[in-house]
């Protein structure tokens, strides 16, 4: 079982990291949150919290810069009918501190927002974990960390972003009318304003 990968990162995207431990890259999976924690650390060491997940087919490896994110990674992915493709999604949509208030609140009307889960799953969703309600005061109450992060570069880092997300190039573009026709003052796109060309992204979508 790998736990944890400390090593040099070599290479980042939105959604997956490669770190290289003593001659080995390994491929993680993260959230968008992790993202914007160490997307200034290229080539640089890190420590990245990791849950291996076997499969018949594929071993998959899912990191976190974030010790709460990982343990709530777990527990998301814990509940009935939830895998951690969708887990790492909830997570990078709303923010570990976001999630963690929204499943306490049972908020169905905030999860339904996040691709792929729609309003029969979100309900089950907020049912489960509200049954699980200690064990969500406990992660809450120990402290989360809350991240979330083109010039031609950023605008496709910006893009993919979305996309891993789960949509869609057409409802992006409409995002993106939307924002350009809205009294909405954000600076120009780049490293540094990534995160609220996102924040904005994501409240139009």
């Amino acid at each position: 079982m790998i736990s944890s990968l400390r090593g040099i990162l070599v290479n980042l995207t939105p959604t997956r990291a490669i770190v290289e431990c003593a001659g080995v890259g390994y491929d993680v999976r993260i959230p968008l949150t992790t993202f914007d924690a160490i997307r200034n650390k290229t080539n640089t060491e890190i420590i990245l919290r990791t849950r291996a997940i076997y499969r018949e087919d594929a071993a998959l490896l899912y990191g976190f810069y974030d010790q709460n994110e990982y343990e709530l990674f777990d527990f998301i992915r814990s509940l009935p009918g939830i895998g951690p493709s969708l887990s790492l999604n909830l997570i990078s949509h709303l923010g570990a501190n976001g999630l963690t208030n929204i499943l306490l609140q049972s908020k169905t009307d905030a999860l339904v927002k996040v691709p792929g889960v729609g309003k029969v799953k979100a309900e089950k969703i907020a049912f489960e974990a509200k049954s699980r309600e200690k064990k969500l005061k406990q992660m809450l109450s120990s402290g989360t960390t809350e991240y979330i992060q083109s010039n031609d570069i950023w605008a496709q880092q910006l893009e993919d972003a979305l996309v891993s997300l789960g949509y869609q190039k057409k409802e992006i573009d409409r995002a993106a009318d939307r924002i350009k026709n809205s009294d909405e003052s954000l600076p120009e796109l780049t490293e540094s304003s990534l995160q609220d060309h996102l924040r904005a992204y994501l409240k139009n979508l």
